[in-house]
């Protein structure tokens, strides 16, 4: 405006297109973000994004997800955050329909939108593989003359007859060995019936194969010298949950009420 001789001159900022002074800003990242994993899972890991604001007042947010991404899920779809005070929404997939999803790729888009800031979008991707087929086993020697006993591909699972006395099978004495009919292996005999091995441990031998623990059909607890199968200690103390030690052949440990009692047999 000019007004007789002096000059006065106004600039409106948004004119020049400058922000008026106050105004308020979204930002959001990291855009876009990406998930990746094989049909029916593992499912992809969590991801963040980070909002932050421009301007000293708080901003009020809310976030959709658009109508083509139905698989993305937000830990919170609204909230309140500042320049000094930012936020974060942690973005997954919806599990029952991530272990269904088909081979592909998927987009969708996340928009962030608060009073008097333009909107912020994040673009999500979502790739799917096809799982690769799962790995084929094979045996040195399968067993012989066996049924598979139904449910089970593995061959190595199955019935065999006469597998376990009586049937036609005659173990030798403690002591003396046979070859086993199935896999070939040689088998050494070192207990007479009514004795087991207890199968909920780590192994019932100790560290280096010196000593096995048996379990006898009264209850007790004999340690037999595998190189010579005799019986080197009898009745000691001991239950089903005992276990060897990992280094020394003459130490095991079991559980008796709240405390774990060591046991050396030297």
């Amino acid at each position: 405006m000019i007004t007789g001789s002096s000059r006065a001159l106004w600039i409106s900022l948004a004119t020049l297109g400058l922000p008026a002074l106050g105004a308020q800003s979204l930002q959001v990242a990291p855009s876009p973000i990406v998930f990746r994993m094989a049909a029916t899972g593992p499912i992809a890991p969590t991801q963040k994004i980070t909002l932050t604001a421009g301007g000293a007042a708080s901003l009020n947010w809310t976030a959709a997800i658009s109508g083509d991404a139905p698989w993305i899920s937000l830990s919170a779809a609204s909230g309140t955050l500042s320049a000094a005070a930012p936020a974060t929404v942690k973005v997954s997939l919806v599990a029952w329909r991530a272990q269904a999803q088909p081979p592909g790729t998927y987009n969708g888009t996340i928009t962030f939108n608060a009073p008097g800031a333009a909107p912020a979008t994040v673009k999500v991707g979502w790739t799917v593989v096809a799982r690769r087929p799962d790995p084929a086993f094979s045996y040195l020697s399968g067993p012989k003359n066996c049924t598979n006993p139904g449910g089970y591909p593995d061959p190595a699972v199955c019935t065999v007859p006469d597998e376990k006395p009586p049937g036609s099978f005659a173990p030798p004495e403690v002591g003396g060995t046979y070859t086993d009919a199935n896999f070939g292996g040689k088998v050494r005999v070192l207990t007479g019936t009514g004795i087991y091995h207890t199968y909920s441990n780590n192994n019932p031998l100790s560290a280096n194969n010196k000593y096995l623990m048996t379990f006898l059909a009264n209850g007790g607890f004999d340690v037999v010298d595998v190189a010579t199968a005799k019986v080197v200690f009898s009745r000691v103390k001991a239950n089903q949950d005992f276990v060897w030690d990992s280094y020394s052949d003459s130490v095991y440990y079991y559980p008796e009420g709240a405390a774990i009692i060591r046991h050396d047999l030297s």
